[in-house]
């Protein structure tokens, strides 16, 4: 029950912004201006990374985001607190007010940075239906299996696609784990009630695909994805859905931050 509970939460909350975010970043009447080349944003995150985040929200209203710029603007916001693989260079605790707000604005930025991802996130509200199935017993009939061929329904297209698309995920759930461990619930970053449900939705989403794809091949999950081959018959026997119940943790810290705790102690 308290799986089911904290995707409809994580759900409600995210629809209160996400339709006002993609609009920001897809949805400029006018032409946008041409955006600022990579190396640019790069030195300006890194000399100045209060005004390069000023900038971002610029970019983002004006709808010059998109595609591989919005990539290279969460790359630049990442460069302040990881190295280009990943690895953390900073420790979370000892975050800065500006480090914490650009991983939560570089996960997002690269979930909205193209359609298909859009859809992705999009497409995470209709597992809230799905987690409501209960069977005889009260269970929810929604497998791992199921959650992932949901999720990525009309977005898999070929195995390069879906692979660049895991690449994505698995760089925002990397910006998020950051952010998580910023302890925002104790370190409030000051986002908007909106802003705390994008943040919220798209850390499960990118935490829970990317704890699939550390199971299995890009290959057996893109067969996974198709509804052509399921764990059991790769006799994997972890659920990435277990994530969602996991007291402590990243996600738990983010769901602590918008008031939905998966700590038991707290939320039973």
């Amino acid at each position: 029950m308290r799986r089911i509970l904290q995707f409809a939460a994580v759900a409600a909350l995210a629809g209160m912004a996400l339709s006002g975010c993609t609009a920001n970043i897809f949805s400029s009447m006018d032409p946008p201006p041409d955006p600022p080349s990579d190396a640019n944003m790069l030195e300006s995150a890194t000399t100045d990374l209060a005004g390069f985040l000023e900038d971002v929200d610029t970019y983002l209203d004006d709808g010059t985001l998109s595609g591989d710029t919005a990539l290279a603007a969460a790359t630049a916001l990442s460069s302040t607190y990881t190295d280009a693989g990943g690895t953390f260079t900073v420790a979370p605790t000892s975050a800065t007010p500006e480090q914490q707000e650009a991983s939560a604005r570089a996960g997002t930025i690269r979930l909205l940075s193209s359609d298909d991802t859009t859809t992705l996130v999009n497409n995470f509200s209709s597992l809230v239906g799905d987690l409501t199935v209960q069977d005889d017993t009260g269970t929810t009939t929604l497998t791992p299996e199921s959650a992932l061929e949901t999720l990525f329904a009309d977005t898999a297209g070929d195995i390069a696609e879906f692979t660049a698309m895991l690449d994505v995920l698995s760089a925002a759930a990397n910006d998020f784990s950051f952010f998580a461990q910023t302890d925002p619930a104790t370190n409030d970053p000051g986002f908007t009630s909106g802003e705390e449900g994008d943040i919220a939705q798209m850390a499960v989403l990118s935490i829970v695909v990317d704890t699939a794809r550390g199971l299995v091949s890009d290959a057996d999950l893109y067969e996974i994805v198709n509804g052509t081959k399921t764990f059991d018959d790769l006799a994997v026997t972890e659920d990435p859905l277990d994530q969602l119940d996991a007291a402590g943790g990243d996600l738990n810290n983010i769901l602590t931050y918008v008031g939905f705790p998966l700590d038991e102690t707290t939320n039973p």
